[in-house]
C-alpha cells in the first residue's frame, strides 16, 4: 500500500515522536503487535523521506551553486 503525506518538517518530527512513544494496551496482543508494526513501518517511510529530501535539497542547492559560476 502507497499512502503520500505531505508534511513539513516540524509535523514529520511530531509524527516520528508519536510513533516512538505510542504504546498501546488493547488486551489483544496481535493487534498490540500489528499496530507496532505499522508505526514503525510509518516511522521508517518518514525517516527515509527525510533523508531523501535532504539529499536532493544539497543536490539542489549543488546545481544552483555551479550555474552561478
Amino acid at each position: 500500500m502507497l499512502i503520500e503525506l505531505d508534511l513539513n518538517h516540524k509535523d514529520a518530527e511530531a509524527l516520528l515522536r508519536h510513533c516512538a512513544q505510542y504504546q498501546q494496551d488493547s488486551g489483544d496482543f496481535r493487534e498490540d503487535a500489528k499496530l507496532r508494526d505499522g508505526l514503525e513501518a510509518l516511522a521508517d517511510a518518514i525517516h527515509e523521506s527525510m533523508r531523501a529530501g535532504k539529499a536532493q535539497r544539497v543536490k539542489n542547492l549543488c546545481y544552483e551553486g555551479d550555474r552561478a559560476r
